[in-house]
């Protein structure tokens, strides 16, 4: 008897671990702007990325969306995957920090001259593996800071990507960027790396290149050509 009550709770144990690990995957649905903790902006609309625990998935797919996340949350992963989408904004407001565990991901078509924006005051602490698409780019807004956090890999696996960055970008210990195939850094704001790898890999012209216009802060990094 005894065995036999034990399986079904090993079983319920088991799965109840599963379960409590997965995320939801939310897709954008707000239209041209609107707030990132209103449920209602999402699908499925019983919450919003962040308010099912730090396993959530955020996906956004509507070009020029504007979506202002004034409170604090972690989720895992940030994507942006429509090769027709583009100019995708993530608008801080009251020094908000969003934490992404597994990085993020982004397209945009050829023609777009920005693929996912950071903006406002506040901060992203980006983890994990992230990834820029063909001919993608990421821009960080004057007053906003994003942080590639210990371990994190960021990357350009195809030709003609960019980052330009306005505000703080931050590469921190053990993180990583490689910059592959003609693509750039651009920096009028204030870039730093602290113990950090910087990879410039692939050829073609323009090469690839750190742009520095501005205050570029080193505390120690490694580069490979």
């Amino acid at each position: 008897m005894k065995i036999r009550l034990l399986f079904p709770f090993l079983i319920a144990l088991i799965f109840g671990a599963q379960w409590a690990q997965a995320g939801t995957t939310y897709t954008w649905n707000g239209g041209a702007s609107g707030n990132w903790t209103t449920a209602s902006n999402w699908s499925p609309s019983t919450g919003y990325p962040g308010s099912s625990g730090t396993t959530d998935i955020a996906r956004i797919n509507t070009s020029n969306a504007v979506i202002t996340l004034s409170a604090s949350l972690t989720i895992a992963s940030l994507q942006s995957t429509n090769y027709g989408v583009s100019g995708v904004k993530v608008q801080f407001s009251g020094s908000a920090v969003l934490t992404v565990n597994s990085g993020l991901t982004t397209a945009q078509p050829s023609s777009a001259s920005n693929g996912i924006i950071f903006s406002g005051t506040g901060t992203a602490n980006i983890g994990g593996s992230s990834q820029l698409g063909y001919q993608s780019s990421m821009s960080i807004l004057s007053g906003a800071t994003v942080n590639f956090i210990a371990s994190s890999t960021f990357s350009f696996p195809n030709n003609h990507s960019g980052i330009t960055n306005a505000g703080a970008l931050n590469f921190l210990t053990g993180s990583s960027l490689t910059l592959q195939d003609q693509s750039q850094l651009t920096n009028t704001g204030t870039l730093t790396t602290t113990k950090a790898t910087i990879t410039f890999s692939g050829n073609g012209s323009p090469a690839n290149t750190i742009d520095n216009q501005a205050t570029y802060m080193d505390h120690g990094y490694t580069i490979n050509i």
